[in-house]
C-alpha cells in the first residue's frame, strides 16, 4: 500500500470523531523524515447540502492562495490546483463523496532542501439540522541533508502553530462558515462565472430568473466548455469584479430558448490573448440585442 493511501486511510479513522484543534509534529522511525499533522473544524448552521456546494467551491474559503486551474475539472476528482502562484506546489483533489467527504493530495514538491508530500481530509457530519466540518492535514517532510533542521524547528514553535491555526481555523474554516450561514435565499443571490484569466471575461447570472435546472447548468458550463475544456470558475453568491473592467453588456440572450438572461463584463489585462475596449465589446453587445454601458476603468 502506498504511502499516501496508508495517511489517507489513517486519517478518514481519525476524523470520525471530534477534536479540538491541534497541531503536532512526529518523527519517522529510523531518519530524518518528519511529519506535521494539524487538525480543525467548525460547526455550521446550516444542513450539509447547504455547506457542500460552498466547500467544493475551494477558492471561495481558501481564499489565500492562488488555486489556478492546472487539469482537471473544478471540483471533480482529478482537479490540479496551483497552490501558489509561479510555484510548482500542486494540489489534486482524490476522492469526492457528494456531502460527506473531500480528499486532496498535496502532490510532490521540494522547498528549501526538502522534499515533501500530503494529504487533507475534510469531512461533513450533520446532527439537528447542524454540519459540523472537520479538516485533518498530514504533511510528510524529508530533508536531504543531516543535523538539526530549521525547517522542522521552525514547524515546531508556537509562533508557527499559532499562525497555522489563525489562518484554517480563524479565517478559511470561519469563511466557509460565513458564506453559508450569511448567504441569502437563492432568489436573490447572483452568482458569477469568471473567466477573466482566459477570456477577460464574467459573467453574472440572477438566480431569481433560473429554474433549478438551468442553475445546474450554468454552474456545470462554467467550469468547462462543450469540448470538455477548462473554461471558468463558478463562484454562488458572487458578483463579477469591478477592476479592470471596461464595459458590460446586461440583458443578453443568446439564445431564446434558454429563456433566460446574463449580464457579461468585460476586461482588459487579465487574458493574454484578450484585450477588450469599449467599442468592440458595443459592437459584441448589438449583436445579441444586449444593452451596453461603458465604465470608467478601475484598479
Amino acid at each position: 500500500m502506498s504511502r499516501v493511501k496508508s495517511l489517507c486511510l489513517a486519517l478518514i479513522a481519525a476524523v470520525s470523531c471530534p477534536a479540538t484543534a491541534s497541531e503536532t509534529v512526529t518523527s519517522e522511525p529510523g531518519g530524518s523524515a518528519y511529519h506535521f499533522v494539524s487538525h480543525y473544524e467548525v460547526h455550521i448552521d446550516s444542513p450539509a447540502s447547504a455547506v457542500w456546494p460552498r466547500l467544493i467551491d475551494i477558492g471561495s474559503w481558501m481564499y489565500e492562495f492562488d488555486l489556478a486551474s492546472v487539469s482537471g475539472t473544478a471540483g471533480e476528482e482529478g482537479d490540479v490546483r496551483r497552490l501558489y502562484a509561479g510555484a510548482d506546489y500542486l494540489i489534486e483533489i482524490t476522492k469526492v463523496i457528494p456531502g460527506e467527504l473531500l480528499v486532496f493530495a498535496n502532490l510532490p514538491s521540494e522547498t528549501d532542501g526538502e522534499r515533501a508530500t500530503g494529504v487533507a481530509v475534510i469531512t461533513l457530519a450533520e446532527a439537528n439540522a447542524t454540519t459540523t466540518v472537520r479538516l485533518t492535514m498530514s504533511r510528510r517532510y524529508a530533508g536531504s541533508g543531516t543535523g538539526s533542521n530549521p525547517n522542522r524547528t521552525m514547524r515546531e514553535s508556537p509562533e508557527f502553530q499559532e499562525r497555522t491555526r489563525a489562518m484554517w481555523q480563524g479565517r478559511f474554516l470561519a469563511r466557509l462558515k460565513s458564506l453559508v450561514e450569511d448567504a441569502p435565499p437563492a432568489a436573490d443571490r447572483i452568482d458569477a462565472c469568471d473567466t477573466r484569466r482566459l477570456f477577460g471575461t464574467c459573467v453574472e447570472y440572477t438566480l431569481s430568473e433560473l429554474g433549478d435546472g438551468y442553475r445546474e447548468h450554468v454552474a456545470s458550463a462554467c467550469a468547462s466548455n462543450r469540448r470538455g475544456e477548462l473554461s471558468g470558475r463558478y463562484v454562488q453568491n458572487s458578483r463579477c469584479p469591478a477592476a479592470n473592467r471596461v464595459a458590460r453588456c446586461e440583458d443578453i440572450v443568446e439564445d431564446p430558448s434558454e429563456a433566460f438572461e446574463y449580464d457579461k463584463h468585460y476586461y482588459v489585462g487579465t487574458a493574454d490573448r484578450y484585450a477588450w475596449e469599449a467599442s468592440s465589446v458595443q459592437a459584441t453587445c448589438e449583436q445579441v440585442s444586449g444593452r451596453f454601458v461603458s465604465e470608467p476603468m478601475t484598479e
